[in-house]
């Protein structure tokens, strides 16, 4: 399972996003260890890793995609 952090990829999240103001937009960011939020391609990447081969010995796990999030 995947599980992701905010990330702004749908009308929903964009309008928490703006609701937040400036102050709050710039907290969030920097509450997270990589210093920006994700994209559906960061989950994408994530969930084409999990569907491949190369996961084949991955199982019962939940993968947080959060940017490290403190």
């Amino acid at each position: 399972m995947v599980a992701p952090g905010f990330v702004r990829s749908n009308p929903a999240p964009e309008r928490q996003w703006n609701a937040y103001g400036s102050d709050d937009q710039k907290w969030l960011v920097e509450s997270i260890h990589v210093r920006r939020l994700g994209t559906a391609a960061d989950i994408a990447h994530a969930v084409l890793f999990l569907v491949g081969d190369k996961a084949g010995w991955i199982s019962d796990q939940i993968l947080s995609m959060d940017g490290g999030r403190s």
